[in-house]
Order: C-alpha cells, then structure tokens, then sequence
C-alpha cells in the first residue's frame, strides 16, 4: 500500500511539474516580443494604431478610457471624423483651420455619435459662413460625447447655430471653452444652438453671441427640454432679438440652470430676457446659485432668480476667477498661454 502510495505521488508532482514547464514556455514568446518587437515600433506608426494604445503611447494624464480612440493630430485627421461618425477621438495637440471654410461634422440626417476628446487642445480659426441650419465644429449630436476642448473663430448661419455644436440631443459636454463670434437668426449660442435632452458642465464662453429673433445665449442658445446645466461661465456680450435671450441660454424649459455666471451684459429687442436666462420671469425647470455682473453700466434692470441666486459689482470677482480656473484645469491651453479674463476679453476684441 505505501509503495502504492509513493507512486501516486510521483505522477502528482510530475504533471504539476509539466504544467509548470508549459507555463513558462508560453509565456516566453510574449515577453520576448514586448522587449524586441513593440517597444522598436518607430514613432510613426503608433499613431491610430492598437499596438500604440495598448502599450501606453498616450500624452500624460490622458483619460482611461480613450485607450482605443483615433489620434488626431492635423487637419485631415479631423475632417476625417466624418467617415466614421459613431468613433472615439481624442485631439493631440492644438490645429489651425486658417480661416478656411469649414464643414461641420455631423448633420441631422447623420449626426454625430462618438466621442471627441479635446485633451486639452485648442482649434482655432474656425470660420462658417452662410445661412444654413445646425453650424458650429458639429453640425448636430445624438448621444455623443464632447470634452476637454476650446474652439476660437467665427459661426454664421440660420436656425440652431454654435461655436461647438449647431444641435446636441442626448449628448454630454463639459470643459469647453469658445472664443467665438456666434450669429444667426434663431437658437443661437456662443457653444451651442439648441440642447435636447444634454448634460452641460463646466464651459466658458467669451465671445460675442447675436441673434435676431429667438432664443439667443451665451453658452446654449436654446435649453429645449430636460437638461442639465451647471458651472458654466460666460463672459461674452449677448444681443438678442424678439425673444428669450439671456447671457447663460436664451430658453430653458422644464431644464435645470445651476451654480453658472455671467459678466457679460444683455440686451434684447424685445421680448422675453434675463441675466441669466430670458425665461427668467416664468420657467418649469430648477434655478439655483447663479450670479451675474450688474452695474450702473450693465444688467442694472434684471433681477437674481432662484434660491441661493445674486449679483456681484466686478468682473473679478471671486465666483468668476474661481470658475474659470477650474475649467481651465482641464481645458489647459487656456492655462498655459496664459490668458487671463482681460486678454480674453482683448482676444475677442482684437
């Protein structure tokens, strides 16, 4: 029996020794080429490529979650988007568009689906011209996803018209940052034109918005049904039309507005239009937190709505400085070329 017994325990120790030996000879292979194959790929051909993403050729502090996305590094790259409208894309470095016509990605019949992470970047020089509906970098979104990004230059068009988004349905954008000079005829806005449905997060405009009849604002020209709206900032004169205009959004139905702020002054034909929003006198949403500039010179006729709602006298106020450097946090191009809400507003100007 103990004989009997010592076998079995050979041929346990054995296999256990076989599998063991198996490991290691499968696991070689794959070491051997993370030191000799992957980590020798040129520079070049990481870019857009998987192998470039799963061994961690990414800018610092990159998201998680844009390990698989397209690099986007020139023009091209970006005007691209538009053969593929549901992919990842994450901008790696700052683009000039010079000033060039340029076409928006996505459109109602198409619009864009994915997600576009702007890392920090700036594209400037946007320039779109005409009386078209749905302007801005994107024409129109459907439960997409935009972030991380500034945009500077100029959007002309009709009816839903933005620096960032011409119309965004379910989509989610925060950190963005535009320096756009917004017109058109109805649901203008300095970042977005109409917002259905969005989740609207720490964004900064500072440019001009004008509209010449409705719903005309600094950061969403139309607010048209539950949305979300909090920490954005607008520094950007708002000239609005015949109705709903307002330095945050122009309308903002059954939507929530909370803890944004304005320094820019509003002005309207007629119509419906407050500091913060143009509905401010009657709204189905939620308002809390908001504040504004108000002077002798600016906003002096609008009231604060909304519990926990007030004014400030000063343009650096600590709300203001506060917000802005948070935003910049992670839209860091505005950070590191230094800009402050003065420049800013000389940007624009100049």
């Amino acid at each position: 029996m103990m004989k009997r017994t010592h076998i079995l325990k050979k041929r346990s120790m054995a296999v256990l020794l076989a599998g063991l030996l198996a490991a290691v000879s499968l696991s070689v292979p794959v070491f051997a080429a993370e030191k000799t194959g992957f980590q020798q790929v040129p520079e070049s051909k990481y870019r857009n490529s998987m192998i470039g993403k799963l061994f961690g050729k990414h800018n610092e502090g990159e998201e998680p979650d844009n390990a698989f996305a397209v690099e986007i590094y020139t023009v091209s790259d970006l005007r691209n988007i538009s053969s593929d409208l549901s992919g990842s894309y994450v901008l790696m470095n700052d683009l000039d568009l010079k000033n060039e016509d340029w076409t928006p990605i996505g459109t109602e019949e198409e619009p864009f689906t994915g997600t576009f992470n702007g890392n920090g970047h700036l594209i400037e020089g946007m320039k779109i011209e005409g009386d078209e509906n749905c302007q801005g970098l994107f024409g129109m979104t459907h439960q997409a996803s935009i972030s991380n990004l500034a945009v500077s230059g100029s959007v002309q068009g009709n009816t839903c018209v933005g620096g960032i988004v011409g119309t965004a349905s379910e989509t989610t954008i925060d950190y963005c940052v535009t320096v756009v000079s917004a017109s058109g005829v109805d649901r203008v806005g300095g970042m977005i034109g109409l917002a259905d449905r969005c989740r609207i997060s720490y964004c900064m405009n500072s440019g001009p918005v004008s509209g010449s009849r409705r719903c005309c604002g600094g950061i969403v020209g139309d607010l048209y049904a539950d949305n979300d709206m909090d920490h954005c900032l607008n520094l950007g004169d708002v000239s609005g039309g015949t109705d709903l205009t307002g330095s945050i959004t122009g309308g903002s139905t059954e939507s929530s507005v909370t803890s944004c702020v304005n320094t820019g002054s509003v002005t309207c034909q007629g119509g419906r239009v407050g500091a913060i929003a143009g509905d401010n006198a009657g709204y189905a949403g939620h308002r809390e937190d908001n504040f504004f500039l108000q002077t002798n010179e600016i906003n002096q006729s609008f009231s604060a709505i909304g519990t926990g709602s007030g004014t400030f006298s000063s343009d650096t106020d600590t709300r203001v400085t506060r917000l802005q450097d948070t935003i910049f946090e992670k839209v860091v191009c505005m950070k590191e070329k230094g800009f402050s809400i003065a420049e800013l507003i000389k940007w624009i100007l100049d």
